[in-house]
């Protein structure tokens, strides 16, 4: 019998496996790349890298995640910036598409007030 799961409790478990297989160095090369690149496990590693090492520089490409289609990469970028910042600005990683984009619009907004826009960051 299958147990059933919270809403986003299967996304909480990926990113949590995601963290601890990249941490450990588990199957090399499965999560190289960059918070560029197309696999959610190496964007999900670069999002939780720039968490935990607290580069703000990088916020921007952190905010441009939250746009992603994946919602591993939403969530995980969601959680970086509440984190980094103490901020949400409205945005609920399994919104609706457009008031997803409406709350997008408010952290590009929040960077700029920052001094730091989107595909700016070094």
């Amino acid at each position: 019998m299958i147990a059933a799961l919270a809403p986003g409790a299967g996304i909480a478990a990926f990113a949590a496996i995601a963290s601890l297989a990249a941490l450990a160095g588990c199957a090399p090369g499965v999560f190289e790349g960059g918070i560029d690149d197309g696999s959610t496990g190496a964007r999900v590693a670069a999002i939780e890298r720039i968490e935990r090492t607290t580069n703000r520089a990088e916020i921007p490409k952190v905010v441009e995640c939250l746009a992603s289609n994946d919602p591993v990469v939403r969530e995980t970028a969601f959680r970086c910036l509440r984190n980094m910042t103490g901020e949400t600005l409205g945005y609920r990683p399994d919104d609706p598409p457009l008031k997803r984009e409406a709350a997008v619009g408010r952290w590009v907004e929040w960077c700029r007030q920052q001094g730091m826009a989107p595909g700016e960051s070094s």
